[in-house]
């Protein structure tokens, strides 16, 4: 005998029609919100775990055979120091090849005060005193400079603190925008069938009857919507790690998508589903109340 009157329910509504692609965008955005902020935090990891790891050392002494004495002497020292797993000597074409991009492309380099640069790859991160070594180099080369990339390591990882912060942020903003959606959706559908409504509450209908029309509709629209939002998100950030590929190594190749964030995308049409039937199902008991 109800039937009939539950089929309006929130179905057939012009309003209604439009909430799964609303979900769909909400959720699209917390995917990129999300990849931002999962790639980011692990990109960094990965990029500062490797230069945590080593250090270099700049011999810039500006005569060529005073600069081959000091390089030769950093490196017996950097060898036999505790704690260095290798030092190595850069050729100078590699040298050039780094400051190409300041300098452009300069055939004849005889004539040019490269200074040496010497890579030192540590035991790990925590196993030097790099002050002690910047003593010890200073004796038997005074033109050596070492560079451990704190001073601007630290920089880029506030700024990507930073990002990882803002990206987050952005995430439960568009989540409270897509709980306030589907708030103001059921209450909508409830007040254009307020008469309605009342009439089956004369008719002996219970609250939890009404209500499960609107937690199977709203279920319907939280899954079209999630799937939709999630497919694109993963056809976009799919493409953006094809984009990275071809940068080269450094800070982008290593944000691409990796396994955790394939993780956190498959359960985001879950997330996305759950959320919009839990506000709606607690939307609509509430509201049901005010309407006996």
């Amino acid at each position: 005998m109800l039937k009939p009157l539950l089929n309006f329910l929130p179905q057939g509504q012009q309003g209604h029609a439009l909430l799964p692609w609303v979900i769909g965008v909400m959720i699209y955005l917390t995917a990129l919100a999300l990849f931002t902020g999962v790639s980011i935090h692990s990109g960094l990891n990965k990029w500062s775990a490797g230069l945590n790891a080593r250090i270099s050392v700049q011999i810039t002494a500006a005569n060529a055979d005073e600069r081959g004495e000091e390089t030769a002497n950093a490196l017996y020292v950097l060898n036999k120091t505790p704690g260095i797993k290798n030092a190595t000597l850069i050729a100078d074409q590699d040298v050039m090849a780094l400051i190409t991009p300041w300098l452009g492309d300069i055939q004849d380099i005889s004539g040019l005060p490269i200074p040496s640069l010497i890579d030192v790859e540590l035991e790990n991160a925590n196993s030097l005193d790099i002050e002690a070594l910047k003593v010890r180099l200073k004796n038997v080369a005074p033109h050596a400079r070492l560079d451990d990339h704190q001073g601007w390591m630290g920089e880029v990882l506030i700024l990507a603190t930073t990002l990882r912060t803002i990206a987050m942020l952005l995430m439960a903003m568009v989540m409270l925008c897509t709980i306030a959606i589907v708030v103001f959706g059921c209450r909508a559908g409830l007040a254009t069938h307020k008469k309605g409504i009342k009439l089956m509450h004369l008719m002996g209908a219970e609250d939890k009857v009404i209500a499960r029309e609107f937690d199977r509709s709203y279920l319907i629209y939280g899954l079209k919507g999630s799937v939709g939002g999630t497919a694109l998100a993963v056809i976009t950030l799919f493409a953006l790690a094809r984009l990275m590929e071809n940068v080269g190594e450094g800070l982008l190749t290593n944000i691409s998508p990796d396994q955790n964030l394939v993780l956190a995308l498959m359960v985001l049409p879950v997330f996305g589903t759950l959320l919009t039937l839990w506000t709606a199902r607690i939307t609509v008991r509430r509201a049901l109340k005010v309407l006996v």
